[in-house]
């Protein structure tokens, strides 16, 4: 059984080039002050579901979507498995986002084949300074060993980092280097439309998306990218 948040049975935009469903698991173990998604990390509302119960809930988009996104919270809090080993044999490919900090979990999923898609999000500097600010500080060594997982895995994958003005935009340099073996790595305008968890956030805003391309030139992956309200997603040649 899983502690279950929401399911949203069709999404375009959270797998990249597939149809997919979402799956919101609950719990989280950071405190990003910045986070959209706060119901899931503490109080709210969630239920427990069975992985079966979970996908015969999206069965009736079977026609319509390629791929499942377990997602949260952090999902790798719960135990996903079974979830990813179930999806996979209805033919669905498998994304998790993850802030990283269950190395162990990460890696054995990985090794079992049941990730088709990583993204994985860094929060500032991987540092303890950097990650303080989330109150994760002591889960950074813990980042960095996913990090080296995802980056020498075969499966597609992106390191991303949202930006919030004045708060984590001011050492983008040390981030580049941090994330330099990655071969993709976006730029996610802070958007504090439907709340934060830390409520003084809501009155913050994320870089004009001027400044989103500056920030962009830190960056020499291969592929690079920002999202941005203005103009949704846009790949940056380095």
């Amino acid at each position: 059984m899983l502690k279950v948040g929401g399911v949203l049975e069709l999404s375009t935009v959270d797998y990249p080039g597939k149809p997919a469903a979402v799956v919101f698991l609950y719990g989280c173990n950071f405190r990003c002050p910045f986070c959209h998604n706060f119901d899931l990390v503490e109080g709210g509302k969630w239920k427990e579901m069975s992985e079966e119960d979970i996908l015969k809930k999206i069965e009736g988009e079977g026609s319509f979507i390629d791929g499942i996104v377990i997602s949260g919270g952090e999902p790798m809090i719960q135990d996903i498995e079974r979830l990813c080993k179930l999806a996979k044999e209805m033919g669905l490919s498998v994304k998790v986002d993850t802030n990283g900090s269950f190395p162990e979990q990460l890696s054995s999923l990985l090794n079992k084949g049941l990730v088709d898609f990583i993204a994985m999000d860094v929060k500032n500097t991987i540092d303890k300074k950097g990650y303080a600010f989330a109150k994760a500080d002591p889960f950074v060594e813990r980042v960095k060993e996913s990090l080296d997982i995802i980056l020498k895995s075969k499966v597609n994958y992106e390191i991303r980092m949202p930006v919030i003005e004045g708060v984590n935009d001011n050492d983008i340099a040390n981030v580049a280097k941090a994330v330099k073996g990655a071969k993709t790595f976006v730029l996610e305008q802070f958007r504090p439309d439907n709340g934060t968890l830390d409520k003084s956030f809501g009155n913050k805003k994320g870089p004009s998306r001027e400044k989103m391309l500056t920030l962009a030139d830190a960056f020499d992956n291969p592929v690079v990218k920002i999202r941005t309200a203005e103009c949704g997603e846009e790949k940056i040649t380095p």
